[in-house]
């Protein structure tokens, strides 16, 4: 897991709404977009936000304006609901870390400018957030649009690979789509076969230490002597001499810290397997992805060169890691790959479209109450390019991009590896209210125009900031930026209500005031995005055309659903809905009515006063899908469409004894 998915303060863009600045939750965000709730970061003042205390000091404007709507009722003051249910404590520092044999005269030191600084401050772990996501959007397929690419190979390898040399500047395979975990290892033993040909080989198994990857390690050290017995290599063949064995391998893990786990490179199947299930579980939701990387490959490279070795690093994980350390390193272990000849490749997980993060479920084994944390699982891309709400909240999807999670993927492509994209579908993972993944499917021929810049982030952003179009959306998708804690504050909706009436009544009447706020800003959003129209029909990207467009349907429809809400919130404050303290869908007695919660796919209440509106952003989202055919900006125009534009309160149930496991969710 990753601090925030903000990623360093760029150039002011040149048009847009404002100045532009990171969009990324930056580490405020992390609080939100950390699974761990990371200090915050005080934002600055610019693009929409410009004058956030005159909206405050206009009240007797936005009673006018309310007035106008007439259902809405007026109430000063603004509060913010968070939402966050907990952050856990830290785990207590476990760094063993086993060394290599000094016999073998593997070097040991990191250099001091590459990785040192920021593993020191890994070592002081950080604490993870839980949180409850919506329950209405939790499906329990958990299918989503499937990626079906088959082997997608953009800039792989080509020719006869026997004379070629590792790290020599031949890029690598960006995705490889496999059918599971048996298809992903026969490819990285065709790799090993290619490499073994060319000479002796040394393979390092690095893994990530999430709970979450319990059974994914399980299942490799379980075919490993598959891959050695294909090899046809399996044990030591009698030797005593591990320099003899044509392949030597090491195994590495990674949390908070990095680890080896083999004392030595070696041949014994046992000892590797031994190791694969000696892997940790670290808590502390920090993942020093690329300093782990980085760092094996440096201890490994004088051993591989003194024995002439072929070296290669394989890399599992189901997260993205740390954003803050990839940010910081990944273009380190790279240079690191690069110089040692070292491939990398990744067996990984599918990034999550546009957005950093997904959500694990967690089940307590004795009540079997249901938590969620938040994991790094993207984005696909060097910087985010959509919107982080959905209109009302931080998003809470898991929505497949297409693609790996652009610090795997360009480790792999630049050091000549391959990027294996294992399936998506996770059993614990929150995906959203997506649509049904037999009427939607990613194919290989419209994901192709669609690929990600995998050029270093600096060349990204640059390309970004000289761009009228891209600079423009960017800063749209920063002013509207949940993860900003004073941004926060005006455009994320409170989500739980109070049962007592005269307690919802101020809380609703303090919404709408807030809702008018955030009507205005997206209307400001929505004409600013219009105003790039001209440069869109000019942008010659298919992935930034495709960004515009959806971008520009979820403005406006964001803006009608918050009409929607102040007249809903209205309306029920007149006629609540009666509470039936019966919780559905469980036979846990123990479970209360707790509070209202809100939702969307609700019904319409303003009947023809916001048809055009919404008609407009249900034929924008439409255009969507015919233009952008088989790709991640037409499912979520999909599942925008299906949300449709009202909202509803719906009893919280809530099992008694959650606050008190809270406590010992470490020890989940």
């Amino acid at each position: 897991m990753s601090k925030s998915p903000s990623q360093v303060k760029q150039p002011a863009a040149k048009a847009g709404i404002a100045q532009a600045r990171p969009a990324q939750p930056n580490k405020a965000q992390a609080a939100a977009g950390n699974p761990k709730n990371a200090p915050s970061v005080p934002a600055k003042k610019g693009g929409m936000f410009r004058g956030l205390s005159a909206f405050s000091g206009s009240a007797l404007v936005h009673g006018l304006v309310l007035v106008v709507l007439a259902l809405w009722t007026l109430s000063t003051g603004l509060e913010q609901q968070t939402n966050v249910l907990t952050v856990l404590p830290e785990r207590e520092a476990d760094e063993v870390n086993v060394e290599l044999s000094e016999s073998l005269e593997i070097a040991t030191e990191l250099n001091s400018a590459t990785f040192s600084a920021a593993s020191a401050a890994a070592m002081a772990g950080e604490a993870m957030e839980i949180q409850e996501p919506m329950m209405e959007e939790v499906t329990e397929s958990m299918d989503g649009p499937k990626v079906t690419m088959g082997d997608l190979n953009f800039g792989s390898f080509s020719g006869d690979m026997s004379n070629t040399y590792l790290g020599a500047g031949v890029p690598g395979e960006a995705v490889a789509a496999t059918e599971n975990y048996s298809a992903a290892m026969d490819r990285i033993t065709q790799e090993l076969m290619m490499l073994l040909s060319q000479g002796p080989t040394l393979v390092i198994w690095v893994f990530d230490e999430s709970e979450s990857m319990k059974d994914d390690q399980e299942e490799i050290a379980n075919r490993v002597e598959k891959v050695y017995q294909e090899l046809g290599i399996l044990q030591s063949k009698g030797t005593n001499n591990a320099k003899d064995d044509p392949l030597l391998t090491s195994v590495c893990s990674y949390g908070a810290a990095y680890r080896m786990l083999t004392s030595a490179p070696t041949a014994e199947l046992a000892d590797i397997r031994s190791a694969m299930k000696r892997i940790p579980v670290d808590r502390s939701g920090k993942e020093v992805m690329c300093q782990a990387v980085g760092r094996a490959i440096t201890e490994h490279k004088k051993y591989a060169q003194q024995g002439n070795r072929q070296l290669a690093l394989i890399l599992v994980s189901d997260e993205s890691g740390e954003l803050e350390d990839n940010r910081q390193h990944v273009e380190d272990a790279i240079d690191v790959a690069k110089q040692a000849r070292c491939r990398i490749y990744a067996l990984g997980r599918e990034a999550v479209f546009g957005y950093p993060y997904a959500h694990i479920r967690i089940v307590e084994p004795e009540t079997k109450i249901r938590f969620w944390r938040r994991i790094n699982r993207g984005p696909e891309s060097a910087g985010v390019e959509q919107l982080q709400t959905n209109g009302f909240w931080r998003r809470y999807d898991a929505h497949p991009s297409g693609f790996g999670p652009y610090d795997q993927v360009r480790m792999c492509r630049e050091s000549g590896g391959v990027f294996f994209l294992l399936p998506s579908k996770e059993s614990n993972l929150v995906r959203g209210n997506l649509v049904d993944s037999e009427d939607f499917k990613y194919a290989i021929d419209s994901m192709r125009p669609y690929l990600p810049d995998l050029g270093p982030r600096a060349e990204y952003e640059e390309k970004r900031r000289k761009s009228v179009l891209r600079s423009g959306i960017y800063q749209v998708i920063e002013d509207l930026n949940p993860y900003d804690k004073e941004k926060e504050k005006y455009i994320v909706m409170k989500r739980q209500y109070s049962l007592d009436r005269n307690e919802f009544a101020q809380e609703a009447a303090q919404q709408q005031v807030k809702a008018i706020q955030y009507i205005k800003y997206l209307e400001k959003a929505q004409q600013e995005i219009e105003k790039l129209k001209s440069y869109r029909d000019k942008e010659p990207n298919p992935r930034w055309q495709a960004n515009y467009d959806l971008i520009l349907a979820q403005l406006i429809a964001y803006r009608v659903r918050l009409y929607e809400f102040g007249v809903y919130l209205e309306e029920f404050k007149k006629n609540p809905s009666p509470i039936t303290n019966k919780p559905q869908g469980t036979n846990n007695k123990k479970m209360k009515t707790t509070n209202w919660e809100l939702r969307l796919n609700g019904k319409i209440l303003t009947g023809d006063k916001h048809a055009e509106e919404r008609e407009r952003a249900t034929q924008l989202f439409k255009q969507v899908i015919a233009e952008h055919p088989g790709t991640p900006w037409a499912a979520r125009a999909q599942q925008e469409i299906k949300q449709g534009y009202g909202v509803k309160l719906i009893e919280w149930f809530e099992d008694p004894r959650r606050k008190d496991l809270l406590k010992s969710l470490p020890n989940l």
